[in-house]
């Protein structure tokens, strides 16, 4: 499976309740929508997800797997 197909995957499992595409509400108003996540650099997603304010929703997500999530955004 590439790349883009497994980041979207695991997207849609752990991060889309949340972050909706443009023109829908998720359960936190705060959450980006998808098309402004996309305007970042995968590193910054990764980040995100790693270290940052995303780090409790990525720490169900393998390290390969945060990549992907980064990578099929941006």
């Amino acid at each position: 499976m590439d790349l883009g197909v497994q980041g979207e995957i695991e997207f849609n499992r752990v991060c889309s309740a949340c972050n909706k595409p443009e023109g829908q509400e998720g359960p936190d108003s705060r959450a980006p929508h998808q098309e402004t996540l996309r305007q970042f650099p995968p590193e910054r997603i990764y980040a995100a997800l790693s270290t940052g304010k995303m780090q409790a929703q990525g720490s169900g997500l393998s390290d390969k797997e945060r990549q992907q999530v980064a990578e099929w955004l941006s």
